[in-house]
């Protein structure tokens, strides 16, 4: 059966996966990831299906995972997330 049959108006980002993870424990999963790159340093290469580079990519900015919907992250695709360090300057 259909997911959307079964649940009208369901979203992946929102709802997460009939029994499978919410998007509350996604959020988490991602965040955790997010935790262990920040704490690394160099280029670290990371493999995973697109959604949750999705969720990823969201939550590495600050989003909520929600918003990972926004952001299309194609199979076998290359992706790169990275930050700068913004320093104050002195005037």
């Amino acid at each position: 059966m259909d997911i959307q049959e079964e649940h009208p108006g369901w979203n992946l980002w929102r709802d997460g996966c009939p029994h499978g993870e919410t998007a509350a424990n996604i959020s988490n999963r991602a965040d955790r990831v997010v935790a262990r790159l920040r704490a690394l340093s160099g280029n670290i290469a990371l493999f995973s299906h697109g959604q949750f580079g999705s969720a990823l990519a969201a939550r590495w900015v600050g989003l909520a995972v929600i918003e990972a919907q926004h952001f299309a992250l194609g199979p076998a695709s290359l992706s790169i997330l990275a930050y700068e360090t913004v320093t104050q300057r002195s005037r």
